[in-house]
């Protein structure tokens, strides 16, 4: 198997999800839901089996509604999703179109 599709662990690593985005201008106060796709695979060394990439179509910033994470590292400890934004807050990834965003879903 090659190693880009185990993202250098020995189990396989595969897509969940790859998204195109065309963000319009945004009027109003974003909506921030904020879940995890999945739940964490413990056994895991980085603790997911699917990974997800969003490919921006058109310029984001903070007129646009953008996607927004919460950074959580592979040794942080497992926390109900209030406990993890208030430990590590929210991110809003802004950038240019052609901006490619990879991560877990967890």
């Amino acid at each position: 198997m090659h190693k880009w599709c185990t993202l250098g662990a020995p189990e396989a690593v595969c897509f969940s999800e790859i998204c195109l985005r065309h963000m319009t201008p945004y009027h109003g106060e974003p909506r921030k839901g904020f879940h995890r796709d999945r739940s964490h695979w413990i056994e895991h060394p980085l603790r997911m089996d699917y990974v997800q990439l969003m490919v921006y179509l058109s310029d984001v910033d903070e007129t646009t509604h953008c996607f927004s994470i919460s950074p959580e590292a592979v040794d942080d400890p497992i926390i109900e999703i209030d406990k993890q934004l208030k430990r590590a807050g929210i991110c809003d990834l802004h950038g240019p179109a052609d901006l490619l965003i990879g991560g877990g879903p967890a």
